[in-house]
C-alpha cells in the first residue's frame, strides 16, 4: 500500500527549498520550542486534546515536506502515519522514540524533534493534560525551518477558525472526538459528518506489513483494543481515555 505522503495544498506552497538559511544547534534545542507565541497558545486552548493532536501533525506534515528535497528518508511519513493512527486510538501504535545519532544536524535533527512533540502531544491527549502550548510549541519550530511564512501562517489560521468552529472542549470530554486528516485541509468543504467515511476510508488504507510502526491485529488484541482492528466504529469512538 501506499506510505501517507504531503497533501496538496502542502505540495502547492512551494516549500522543497535546498538551502538552509537559518542558524541550527544541536546542543540547544529549546530554544526552537520553549516559549512559543502566546496568542497562539490562547487560540489553542479552547480546542479539543485531539483537534491540537490534528493541528500539530499538519504542522509536522509541513515541515517534513520542507525538506523532501534533501532528504528522501520515508520514516518521517510512516511515523506521521502511525501518529494519525494513534490520534483515533493510542494502541495502533506505540510509543516513537527515535535515535539521537541518526538524527543530527540542521536538516535532520527538526524532524526529529517534530516527530516526537507529537508523540507527547498524543500522551497529554489521552492523559487530559495540557496540549495547546505543545502544539504552539511545533508552530515556533515549523517558523524556524520553513524558507518562507505567507503559506503555512494563512493555513494555520484558517485551521485554528475551521476547528473552532467545530469543536470546543468539554469538561466531561477534553479529548473530543476523532478530527480526520482532511479536516486540515481548507480546499475541502469539511464537515464533522463526514469524519465517519474519512476514518474508515483512512483505518482500511493502513497496513502493518508496509509501516512497521503501526501494531499488528495479534497486538491490538493482546493490548485488549475493544472492536475490530483497522475497521473504524462510531458507537465506540476508538476510546477516548487509556
Amino acid at each position: 500500500m501506499q506510505v501517507l505522503g504531503p497533501p496538496q495544498y502542502i505540495r502547492e506552497a512551494s516549500i522543497r527549498d535546498p538551502q538552509i538559511r537559518y542558524r541550527w544547534d544541536d546542543w540547544n534545542l529549546d530554544q526552537y520550542l520553549d516559549n512559543p507565541d502566546d496568542s497562539l497558545v490562547v487560540a489553542l486552548e479552547p480546542l479539543p486534546h485531539r483537534a491540537n493532536v490534528a493541528i500539530a501533525l499538519g504542522m509536522t506534515e509541513w515541515l517534513v515536506h520542507r525538506f523532501s528535497s534533501l532528504d528522501e528518508d520515508q520514516v518521517p511519513w510512516l511515523i506521521i502515519e502511525a501518529a494519525w493512527a494513534q490520534s483515533i486510538n493510542r494502541r495502533y501504535s506505540e510509543f516513537i522514540e527515535l535515535n539521537d545519532e541518526d538524527w543530527l544536524g540542521p536538516m535532520r535533527r527538526p524532524v526529529q524533534l517534530a516527530l516526537e512533540n507529537v508523540q507527547e502531544i498524543l500522551v497529554a491527549c489521552f492523559d487530559d493534560e495540557d496540549t495547546a502550548e505543545e502544539t504552539a510549541s511545533v508552530s515556533k519550530l515549523v517558523l524556524h525551518v520553513l524558507p518562507h511564512l505567507d503559506a503555512f501562517l494563512h493555513w494555520r489560521a484558517g485551521v485554528i477558525t475551521r476547528l473552532t468552529k467545530f469543536y470546543v472542549r468539554q469538561k466531561d470530554d477534553p479529548v473530543g472526538p476523532v478530527i480526520p486528516r482532511e479536516a486540515l485541509d481548507l480546499s475541502v468543504n469539511f464537515t464533522p459528518n463526514m469524519t465517519d467515511n474519512l476514518v474508515t476510508r483512512f483505518l482500511a488504507g493502513l497496513d502493518p506489513a508496509t509501516n512497521g510502526w503501526l501494531n499488528t491485529v495479534e497486538v491490538m488484541k493482546e493490548l485488549r483494543f475493544n472492536g475490530v482492528p483497522y475497521q473504524w466504529d462510531a458507537e465506540r469512538d476508538q476510546d477516548r481515555f487509556l
